[in-house]
């Protein structure tokens, strides 16, 4: 055994009082340390983790809107948990539940409480259109919920995810209904992961999303009507993930300094990313609890700094932007595109966005603030870490993506790739994952491919020092990566990206196009799969992209600082308008 085990394990097995139990494996579940852990699931534990689980899901009480969502919030470390132990969740759910294929197609004939708990835990590989369609006409809450827990799954295998998005096209005719509010977290949940799903739709699911979170707060209090104060107008940033070191900060933060030479800014972040560095770009901070999702104490924290602008350098990554960007808090509200999905909200005013990137029309962002001072990613903490591979390694193809970047259709271009590539090419993914999600992403892409290496978290020196192995990076698809383009560059591998419809597939070629190397943005994936194929057979066309590539970052560099329209001055501009 060369890494810990999942610790709940052996004193889950000796309990036998039902409300002990199921209250000491969610709460294993949902806060253990083993799930920022490298771990290992010996074949004996993995049974034994199978009948824990069961017996808990068995087991949970569902009387009341409270017990359906502790089922919902223990949903996604469920699927990876059983996943790890080498089993899928439509046969474990089909089992522990004693359900059969007839039950699936008619849902509203079972049980209330198997009903309530399919609810909470299907997916695609379970819930089909006509099934819902039929269950909404008898409970047309759980079915509606159902329908929308399950689009925070982002499938690898195709049919389930074909499933998933027939899924979100039922929801696109249905009109809003009475939730309760505490099922929320579930909508951003989902409302964060749809966005990453290989389907022409996906923002169109999403757009139906935001609509029930929508209708789930029209009771809170909205702020009243402020005069004009004197001095500065007062500028309230709303923050996730803004802390030094990760790639929000190191893009935002100093573009955000400026903000203090027009506005009062108020910074309102959870608690765990307070810092000193805060100060560089806020003159005031409020920080709340990390676990709070009471929307209208949120709410009042930000209506406590009467705010005549709400900014949010990213929405949807965390909970609390998710709500309040659904919420009106001031008079003007614009978001930037940290997270490269659109917010749907219709409380925002505007995007602001990189001109480059707003050549074409994109209406799932709102109005574009368009703004041409770009500033890069700043470098991670030490450097870029750039280093070269030894002389005569293997060949290598690195694959550096979130386990919900790994569609089907970009996995399937991994096959065909690898299947041109020379013999004995390795495949590393870098998933960035821990704990059993780790081990179940390996058990599915080992499966799919057999002598993959997936990679553990590491050091960012340790991490570009295997990523510098690499013959050939390639990019995800439809979704991108920034900071996986920026590493590239600094070691002078080949990256080689899809040029998409949306967003969040145009950054990295804009980055490669600006750095000289527009060459390796493919339009289409047969020109994908060429260009790969090209570079990982000729050691003159790496070589050559590696020249070229050396110089990518300065010239990044130098056409940054051209632009005059910082996003300071684009957010100054729109409430100068706005007035």
């Amino acid at each position: 055994m060369t890494g810990p085990g999942i610790g709940f394990i052996q004193p889950a097995r000796r309990m036998s009082g039902r409300e002990e139990f199921h209250r000491y494996l969610f709460e294993s579940m949902m806060g253990g340390p083993w799930r920022r852990q490298v771990i290992e699931l010996p074949s004996g534990d993995a049974g034994v983790l199978l009948e824990l689980l069961a017996r808990w899901i068995r087991e949970a009480a569902v009387k009341d809107e409270l017990g359906v969502l502790r089922l919902l919030v223990a949903r996604g470390v469920v699927r990876d948990l059983v996943r790890a132990a080498g089993m899928g969740i439509r046969p474990f759910l089909m089992d522990v539940l004693a359900m059969n294929e007839q039950d699936l197609l008619h849902p509203q004939q079972m049980p209330g409480w198997k009903q309530l708990k399919l609810a909470a835990l299907g997916d695609g590989s379970l819930l089909s259109v006509a099934a819902l369609a039929e269950w909404s006409g008898h409970d047309p809450l759980h079915a509606r919920l159902a329908a929308l827990a399950s689009l925070d799954a982002c499938p690898l295998d195709p049919a389930v995810a074909q499933a998933t998005g027939d899924i979100g096209r039922w929801l696109l005719a249905l009109a809003p209904l009475a939730m309760p509010a505490r099922y929320l977290e579930q909508l951003h949940v989902s409302a964060f992961h749809v966005s990453y799903l290989a389907d022409d739709d996906r923002h169109r699911f999403k757009q139906a999303i935001v609509r029930q979170a929508s209708a789930m707060l029209p009771g809170l209090p909205q702020p009243a009507a402020r005069p004009a104060a004197a001095g500065k107008p007062r500028l309230t940033i709303v923050g996730e993930f803004l802390f030094p070191g990760h790639a929000m900060f190191r893009c935002y933060a100093g573009q955000m300094a400026e903000l203090k030479e027009h506005f009062h800014v108020t910074l309102v972040a959870d608690a765990p990313t307070r810092c000193a560095e805060h100060a560089a770009f806020s003159d005031a901070q409020l920080y709340f609890p990390p676990q709070e999702r009471d929307v209208a104490r949120l709410a009042q924290m930000v209506a406590s700094t009467a705010p005549d602008i709400v900014f949010y350098p990213s929405v949807g990554m965390c909970y609390w932007t998710f709500v309040l960007s659904l919420l009106r808090l001031a008079p003007l509200q614009l978001m930037s595109v940290g997270h490269p999905a659109p917010s749907c909200s219709a409380q925002l005013d505007g995007t602001l966005v990189f001109h480059e990137l707003a050549a074409q029309p994109m209406p799932e962002y709102g109005p574009l603030l368009r703004f041409d001072a770009q500033a890069l990613p700043a470098p991670p903490p030490g450097g870029w870490q750039a280093g070269a591979a030894p002389a005569g390694a293997t060949p290598a193809i690195a694959v550096n993506a979130a386990r919900m970047k790994l569609t089907p259709g970009f996995l399937a271009m991994v096959e065909r790739i690898l299947a041109s590539a020379p013999p004995d090419t390795q495949l590393h993914f870098f998933p960035n994952a821990s704990g059993a999600e780790l081990l179940a992403l390996r058990r599915d892409l080992n499966a799919r491919f057999p002598a993959a290496c997936v990679h553990p978290p590491a050091s960012y020196a340790d991490y570009m020092a295997k990523l510098a192995q690499a013959t050939v990076i390639l990019q995800s698809f439809p979704f991108g990566g920034t900071n996986t383009a920026m590493d590239a560059l600094a070691l002078g591998i080949p990256l080689i990206c899809l040029d998409g419809g949306d967003l969040a597939s145009k950054v990295d070629p804009l980055l490669l196009e600006r750095s000289g190397l527009g060459e390796l943005s493919a339009p289409d994936e047969a020109a994908y799969l060429a260009l790969a194929s090209r570079l990982l057979n000729s050691d003159s066309e790496r070589a050559r992209i590696k020249a070229a590539a050396s110089t990518g970052l300065a010239a990044l560099e130098r056409r940054d600082a051209q632009g005059q329209a910082t996003l300071a001055a684009a957010i100054l501009r729109a409430w100068q308008e706005s007035a």
